[in-house]
């Protein structure tokens, strides 16, 4: 089964990566942008505010269960399992104070016409301070300053990092490197304050779709590509060099991750199945999704041979038929595994009893529906919310607390499918990006700002964005 996305712009050539690698200060793109030539970024104008403390992974799971059958018991003497108590109501009740105005929008164009506008993919917010990062179908990355006191709508840094289209960010986690997935079939590694590529990763034979660094070691990265192909990088290894960039090999690889029992019988060559997304275990396996079904694999990547995933969960049994996953996100603590289907649910998966399957029959929303594998999903710093784009034009906002989740339509913002959603690191700042070339940030009004608008007239709330 391949990817029913609809149909995009026709995107530029494939191009190999040595012509526009590195990137270095002297021709940086920004040479040509009028008024700002050789314009250096330093992370430390930038306010570095982080509001939440560093998670630690490395947690004792043993431990971490005890005190999780102790919280059960205890709410359960509250009555939480039998309806009188609703952990996620006071987490509801924030996320209807959501809102976005006319001026709280960057709208996506070419670095050097401004009239020339591109559809964005991605949005990746760092991990200690106020910057995001866009990235669209041009191959360009654009810095933003999601600061209140910044201009969020003049870029901080424009750089053109591939000549085509970019599906996937990843920062590392103190900010310095920034990863790249592209339609170019490579995936790349950028030091951003010296604005030169570190390394060029090249293996995949179609789209990479994701990129993930390791979040216990930087020097480790994990792509995923529609060629059927999950590589693992190790930046610290010996690579060649041409140009003074280092071009990397996978150090190891799972082939054909989700081929179907048909695809591997079969003497003819099959289109493969799509890897759609990755995501890390606490205890550093690795768990990937596709476009063939709901069933997420588990591998262990320290030991790749014979190459079987360790855990393959079952299907969601709420699903009538297969539905491929967009998107997975690691809730901070290590708890939680969330996964947005194409059947319009996000599923939760406890990560230590994988291979039970989903915890119930997933989330639903009136205002999410996922028609695409563009739209995905992210989760809060705080892990208080799971935001996801929506085919629908909306962005939907679900509360983590308790074992049933209302969500939040934020409602208003986009005029078509809202793809890539992102948290800042700096709060709980939202961004979204969309396929009308916008991206929007939405804060939490503490004036009822939400409530204001929800009431007023059509004519009088457009251009503006607000919770339902």
């Amino acid at each position: 089964m391949m990817d029913s996305s609809p149909v995009r712009p026709t995107k530029h050539p494939l191009d190999d990566i040595t012509n526009r690698l590195p990137i270095t200060p002297d021709h940086s793109p920004l040479a040509h942008v009028n008024g700002v030539k050789r314009q250096r970024l330093s992370l430390s104008d930038v306010p570095a505010k982080p509001v939440f403390a560093p998670v630690d992974v490395a947690y004792n799971v043993v431990g971490r269960r005890r005190k999780a059958r102790v919280g059960l018991e205890f709410g359960r003497s509250l009555g939480v399992n039998e309806g009188r108590f609703d952990l996620s109501a006071p987490l509801r009740t924030a996320a209807l104070n959501y809102y976005s105005t006319p001026d709280w929008t960057h709208h996506i164009h070419a670095q050097d016409n401004e009239n020339d506008h591109s559809i964005p993919f991605a949005v990746s917010s760092c991990n200690t301070n106020s910057l995001v990062a866009i990235a669209d179908e041009t191959g360009s990355v654009r810095l933003l300053d999601t600061d209140p006191s910044r201009n969020f709508r003049e870029p901080v840094l424009h750089l053109q990092l591939h000549n085509n289209a970019i599906f996937d960010l990843a920062w590392s986690a103190d900010d310095a490197l920034l990863a790249t997935a592209s339609g170019d079939q490579t995936s790349a590694v950028f030091d951003v304050q010296r604005q030169v590529c570190v390394a060029g990763l090249m293996g995949h034979t179609a789209t990479v779709k994701q990129i993930l660094f390791n979040p216990t070691n930087p020097a480790l990265l994990s792509t995923c590509s529609r060629d059927g192909n999950i590589h693992l990088w190790d930046l610290r290894c010996t690579a060649a060099s041409n140009g003074g960039t280092a071009f990397q090999k996978p150090v190891n690889s799972v082939l054909a991750a989700h081929a179907t029992p048909q695809q591997r019988a079969s003497k003819k060559k099959l289109p493969p199945t799509s890897i759609t997304s990755l995501a890390y275990l606490p205890n550093g396996n690795v768990v990937s999704a596709s476009e063939s079904n709901s069933c997420l694999k588990v591998w262990d990547v320290r030991r790749l041979h014979p190459r079987t995933p360790i855990i393959t969960t079952p299907a969601p049994a709420s699903q009538s038929r297969p539905y491929g996953i967009t998107s997975m996100n690691m809730a901070p603590n290590g708890q939680m595994l969330y996964a947005l289907s194409r059947d319009g649910a996000l599923y939760r998966y406890d990560t230590s009893f994988m291979e039970r399957g989903p915890i119930d029959a997933g989330w639903n929303c009136d205002g999410l529906a996922v028609r695409s594998y563009f739209v995905k999903s992210h989760i809060s710093r705080d892990g208080n919310y799971v935001a996801c784009g929506s085919s629908d034009n909306n962005v939907v906002l679900f509360p983590t607390a308790g074992d049933v989740s209302a969500g939040v339509t934020l409602k208003g913002g986009h005029l078509k499918e809202v793809t890539s959603v992102a948290f800042s690191g700096f709060d709980n700042t939202l961004m979204s990006v969309s396929d009308d070339m916008v991206c929007r940030l939405w804060r939490e009004g503490l004036q009822g700002e939400a409530g204001g608008l929800r009431n007023a007239e059509e004519g009088a709330r457009w251009g503006w964005g607000w919770s339902a």
